[in-house]
């Protein structure tokens, strides 16, 4: 998938679940455990964790609610932190079809040392969301946001802000970035927002004895930002069909469209699609189109 996200089909690689997955009605049937290997190499960011969780749907077609987990930080053996950050951060609702989303961030510094030269906050933007570098505004001791860079990670944007050096424990850095939205890539429900602020700091990789600079964190935080979008619906479908000679019909379709979500601002077009079932197969498929 996007970004650093991976995901196995349980159903597929584990046959005794093509069948379903049992309840609470069979306690030794109804859990499984999932076990894999990870290795770090220079992107990655000491004191990370991983995040996980399930997705399915049960008999009737609704959707499981999942609750994810979080590790603990996963630290590279060795490195040492120069101070602790608190990272507070609020962002608007996102709402795909109507307007652009800010996220304002609050970085302190708990101490012992003051920042450095090299020291970073960085934010994780999902497919679908864009950096919008024109929504940026600075409110103490701010990056400067034309330093500000971005680098794609398998579809996911990295959003990487150059801190201010030599701010005390105890001081803070202050600012509002902002980004646009696809609603075509965005689904109804929340959205994960991850950010961490971090320094740089020379490793060795115990493989091969090279040496490279990674992030070590000194603070993060994950947001689950709400998504909001509209709803529509097709009811009071009614279709008449007319012979008109031997080779010809006319087809008249009336409907009601009915949104039950968030305004549709009038720039977003919306269309209606309709599909011919060449196949027969009773639900739209990639031959039909």
């Amino acid at each position: 998938m996007s970004g650093t996200t991976y995901e196995w089909d349980l159903s597929t690689l584990v046959s005794s679940l093509a069948q379903g997955f049992r309840g609470i009605t069979d306690t030794t049937r109804n859990k499984i455990q999932i076990k894999f290997s990870v290795k770090t190499d220079c992107n990655y960011s000491s004191g990370n964790y991983i995040r996980a969780s399930a997705a399915a749907n049960i008999k009737c077609g609704d959707k499981v609610l999942v609750f994810p987990a979080i590790s603990n930080p996963l630290n590279i053996t060795g490195v040492t932190k120069p101070y602790f950050s608190l990272l507070k951060i609020s962002a608007d609702t996102i709402f795909p079809c109507e307007k652009a989303s800010k996220v304002r961030v609050k970085i302190i510094n708990l101490g012992p040392s003051k920042t450095g030269i090299e020291d970073k906050y960085q934010a994780i933007l999902l497919s679908g969301m864009n950096y919008d570098s024109s929504l940026y505004t600075g409110i103490r001791n701010a990056p400067n946001n034309s330093l500000t860079k971005t680098r794609d990670i398998n579809g996911a944007t990295e959003v990487e802000f150059s801190l201010n050096s030599d701010i005390a424990p105890g001081d803070s850095m202050e600012f509002e970035m902002g980004y646009t939205s696809d609603n075509r890539l965005l689904s109804c429900g929340t959205s994960d927002f991850y950010s961490q602020a971090a320094v740089k700091q020379e490793v060795i990789c115990v493989a091969d004895n090279s040496k490279c600079k990674i992030n070590v964190v000194t603070g993060n935080l994950l947001l689950r930002i709400p998504v909001v979008k509209g709803e529509l619906s097709i009811s009071n479908l009614k279709t008449n069909l007319q012979s008109m000679s031997a080779d010809s019909e006319t087809l008249n379709i009336s409907y009601t469209l009915k949104n039950t979500g968030q305004n549709i601002v009038a720039a977003k077009t919306t269309r209606l699609a309709f599909y011919y079932d060449k196949n027969n197969s009773g639900t739209v498929d990639p031959s039909d189109f």
